[in-house]
């Protein structure tokens, strides 16, 4: 390589000085004095082999600006920086040069300082098929060429745990072919030892084209109420805390476990009581009647909202019914015992008109504490509902189910709080509370769909499935039973396809649908898949009841209690999983087992944000004009946003010509870059 030139500091001070010795300037025949030259930007830095634009402004005595002159550009060094007569520099060789901007005789500089390619000390990635290695994003990453049909896949993602909606970075990955053999890297990265291999999951592949897919537009609306409740709660959570802070003052105390189903029939729950439904200590308590119980739940609504909205019985029953043969039994084998507090055998459930008509269901945390601690607790477990979700059940034309599986939702809640509380221990962060939530929701809608024909809790679904029990005689419709896995598959889709996305929260910018709720399911899912056994019939039961144990960490510190694995860890083996995941590589040592994404996430026909470009994981470089789902070896620009935990993908396909092709990422910091080889 040729020694860079370097100017002396005389040379450059002599440079810098032509403005000044130009006086007021002459006068262009036509026009007004130029006294100065302004070049801009200001003591820039440039790479070798890019280039940078300047621009010049010539300035009267005034400081007025002059229009209409002619601007010739020069460089002091063209072998450092080279300049056009447009003033587009590019960086030749490291060192410093002028670049200076004349007119009508007068001269402005400023100096640029060429500093070597990022990739003059490229990485080389050296994979086989299944193999992955991570790499900080400031590393330039070179993939060879390798032979034709070598494809990898590139993911970039922040591991962080700081929830900051405002900590939203640029990201831009460019890529540049290499053309000949020539290009020098540094140290090469030995490739990662392969680990085992799970058994495969069985999934079925893709159907053909012309299979029949669904109208998922109804379902977004579920997503907006999931986003909207997220929301709702964080903000009651967080008051809780202001106000009484977690640990053992206030809290309620265990006084009986719920009655068990071999016991004696319970008493009527009375016709009418009074419950505190504002989410406030202060809130007055208001009436409530009866529409339906059982030996589990009394079911009751807001007696004033009754008369405008009435609740038909036949919808209340249908919700007891769904939580007696799908959510009764589950619940303690998820989660533990739902607590008897007020020692009325039930759990209320009623409609609260505090939730308006944007929050989805809730319980009071103030309920689980003394009226000491907190002056309008109902000191009893009572789960509140948006009275139109229940209502969704009785339109005749396009009936809603999502009530059904949030109960599970709020039944799991009423479990895993009072463990925080009663261990004295701090709240779960809500992207973890609300993605366990909807593994709950999840699991009851899995054993009403196999109660009702469809594959039994383990199994992994697929399009097939899915297809097989929603569409026949040439049309396909949602399911009370499948309600609940096909709701948290589109969230899901929202979540990972569009940008920026987050794993634990809703980041600013992001799309109207995106949900801390699929983000923190589809984390949980794979925690359940690879540590808690799940592809056996609720085989990951003891994993999750023990995440939400009084006596286990909370947060992601449970997480690291039960797998030996840190959050930076897991959220590798999460891009990873996801990478890999039904792809012809050989799966990772930690996969999804119960869900085929690439195949069921293709069940949406519109809207469009339920059919992205491209299959699971949506990789940036799906063309959805062109159906290419990858761009080849080849000098490419991407530019967009990430959130924080947030993730891209970026697939490419070697032509097994030229040397190979060199990676840079800029994106802010804590970011990592996962390369997997897929072929």
């Amino acid at each position: 390589m040729i020694p860079p030139r370097r100017l002396t500091l005389l040379s450059l001070l002599l440079v810098l000085a032509l403005p000044a010795c130009g006086g007021d300037g002459p006068t262009p025949p036509d026009g007004p004095t130029v006294a100065s030259v302004v070049v801009t930007p200001t003591s820039p830095t440039l790479e070798v082999g890019k280039t940078l634009q300047m621009s010049a402004i010539a300035r009267d005595p005034n400081g007025g600006t002059v229009t209409g002159v002619t601007v010739t550009w020069t460089s002091s060094d063209a072998a450092v920086a080279s300049v056009d007569a447009k003033g587009l520099v590019t960086g030749v060789a490291a060192g410093a040069a002028a670049i200076t901007a004349t007119v009508a005789g007068v001269a402005g500089s400023q100096v640029v300082t060429v500093v070597p390619d990022q990739c003059d000390n490229a990485v080389t990635v050296v994979l086989d098929p299944g193999e992955h290695q991570a790499y900080p994003a400031t590393e330039c990453l070179f993939l060879p060429s390798g032979s034709a049909g070598d494809y990898y896949r590139l993911a970039v993602y922040r591991p962080t745990q700081v929830e900051n909606p405002s900590d939203v970075s640029d990201i831009t990955v460019e890529t540049s072919a290499v053309s000949s053999a020539s290009q020098t890297t540094a140290a090469v990265a030995p490739p990662p030892a392969r680990a085992a291999s799970p058994p495969a999951s069985g999934a079925a592949g893709l159907e053909s084209d012309d299979a029949p897919r669904l109208d998922g537009t109804r379902l977004l609306r579920d997503v907006e109420l999931k986003r909207s409740t997220s929301r709702f709660h964080m903000q009651m959570l967080e008051r809780e805390i202001r106000e009484r802070g977690p640990g053992p003052d206030g809290v309620l105390r265990r006084e009986a476990a719920a009655l068990r189903a071999d016991e004696p029939r319970r008493a009527d729950p009375p016709a009418r009581l009074e419950l505190t439904s504002q989410f406030s200590c202060s809130a007055s308590p208001v009436p409530q009647t009866l529409v339906a119980f059982n030996d589990d739940i009394a079911f009751y609504q807001d007696s004033a909202q009754r008369v405008t909205k009435p609740i038909a019985v036949s919808s209340a029953q249908e919700i007891l019914d769904y939580y007696d043969a799908y959510v009764k039994d589950m619940i303690p084998q998820y989660w533990g015992t739902v607590t008897d507090l007020d020692g009325n055998g039930r759990v209320l459930v009623t409609t609260s008109p505090a939730l308006g008509d944007s929050v989805a269901a809730a319980i009071f945390t103030g309920d689980l504490r003394t009226s000491g601690s907190c002056a309008a607790s109902n000191q009893g477990e009572v789960i509140f509902y948006n009275v139109d979700l229940i209502l969704d059940m009785e339109d005749l034309s396009n009936p809603g189910y999502l009530a059904l599986p949030t109960l599970a939702h709020e039944m799991k809640h009423l479990v895993s709080i009072y463990n925080r509380f009663a261990a004295g221990a701090s709240l779960s962060p809500l992207w973890i509370e609300e993605g366990t939530s909807e593994i709950s929701a999840e699991m009851s809608s899995r054993i009403a769909w196999a109660a009702n024909g469809g594959p039994a809790p383990g199994e992994v679904i697929t399009r097939d499935k899915i297809l097989a029990t929603l569409c026949s005689g040439g049309s396909c419709n949602f399911t009370k039973e499948t309600w609940g896995v096909v709701d948290i598959l589109a969230n899901a889709i929202v979540q990972i396809s569009t940008h920026p996305n987050s794993l634990i929260v809703n980041p600013n910018g992001a799309h109207e649908f995106h949900s801390i709720y699929a983000s923190g399911w589809h984390y949980h899912r794979f925690l359940g898949d690879a540590f808690g056994n799940a592809s056996s019939p609720m085989g990951d039961a003891p994993f999750f009841k023990e995440m939400v144990d009084s006596t286990t960490a909370s947060g992601t510190a449970a997480h690291a209690q039960l797998t030996g694995r840190s959050f930076d860890q897991l959220f590798e083996d999460l891009v990873v999983a996801m990478s890999l995941h039904q792809t012809e590589a050989p799966p990772p040592a930690r996969a999804f087992s119960t869900w085929d994404f690439v195949s069921s996430a293709q069940i949406f026909a519109a809207p469009a944000v339920l059919d992205p470009p491209g299959t699971y994981p949506w990789p940036r470089t799906a063309d959805a004009s062109s159906g290419q789902l990858y761009d080849p070896f080849g000098t490419h620009s991407y530019t967009g946003k990430i959130g924080p935990a947030g993730m891209h993908f970026y697939d490419f396909q070697s032509t097994g010509s030229g040397s190979g092709m060199e990676v840079t990422v800029t994106v802010d910091e804590p970011a990592r870059v996962i390369v997997t080889r897929i072929r």
